[in-house]
C-alpha cells in the first residue's frame, strides 16, 4: 500500500477528521462525498447537506 503525506490525506466531509486509509466515496445529489464511515454519510445526508448546502451554494455564487 503506498504511503501518503498528511497533506495528501482527505478529510471526512461530515465530521472533519483526517482519513488516513480507506476513505469511503459516496454519491449524493450528483456530488461525490468523501466520508470516514456510513454513520458520517447518514449525518451528511440528514443534517449537513440540508442545513449547509444552500449556504455553500450562495457563497460560491458570490465569489464568481
Amino acid at each position: 500500500m503506498p504511503q501518503r503525506e498528511v497533506d495528501e490525506m482527505p478529510r471526512c466531509q461530515s465530521c472533519g477528521i483526517l482519513i488516513p486509509v480507506q476513505e469511503m466515496i459516496k454519491e449524493h445529489e450528483g456530488h461525490l462525498v468523501t466520508v470516514c464511515s456510513d454513520k458520517c454519510f447518514r449525518i451528511y445526508k440528514t443534517y449537513w447537506y440540508p442545513r449547509y448546502a444552500g449556504t455553500a451554494q450562495k457563497q460560491s455564487d458570490r465569489k464568481s
